[in-house]
């Protein structure tokens, strides 16, 4: 019964280890968006002064016209630049997150068919059919395991040919 319980503490100090370093992960993102955002903030702002003294400067409604063309330009350009940006970090948060919850789920498999297993030398006789169903409920949920990984991936797949089309445009 000790091993079981020692097995049980260290499945939870593996969780822990896993927790935390998806929380470390998600501050660092969350850091980069903050850099980003604010970085942003100040270009946008240093470009509204810049924009705003260039149109008083317009002396007719030509110039204003072309103006408002060459101060649109520049700023889409930095959307679509900061857009990747984002897309980039949260990308990489959803990696490192499937990343992380595939392997600690596998390891969650694995380590309840072992104690399981040790569990189920226990059980008096005759409890064979309930062993029988709970082995049959463990060797189910892999495969639904193995589904989620491979949606994930398509998901990934399709989420890194929005950027790279949106920079085709960008260049066409």
């Amino acid at each position: 019964m000790q091993a079981i319980v020692e097995q049980i503490t260290a499945a939870h100090q593996a969780s822990l280890e896993s927790s935390m370093s998806l929380v470390n992960s998600s501050l660092d993102r969350a850091e980069r968006l903050a850099k980003l955002n604010l970085s942003i903030a100040r270009t946008c702002f240093e470009d509204s002064v810049i924009n705003f003294k260039t149109v008083l400067c317009a002396r007719n409604m030509g110039e204003l016209t072309n103006l408002q063309s060459a101060i649109d330009q520049p700023a889409m350009e930095k959307l679509i630049t900061y857009a990747n940006s984002v897309f980039e970090i949260v990308a990489e948060a959803r990696e490192e997150t499937s990343r992380v919850l595939a392997g600690k789920l596998a390891a969650s498999g694995k380590h309840i068919a072992t104690t399981f297993d040790s569990v189920a030398k226990t059980y008096p006789a005759g409890s064979d059919y309930i062993v029988a169903a709970m082995k049959t409920a463990i060797i189910a949920v892999n495969p639904n395991s193995d589904s989620l990984e491979q949606i994930d991936k398509s998901l990934a797949v399709s989420n890194r040919i929005k950027p790279a089309a949106s920079k085709a445009r960008k260049v066409a």
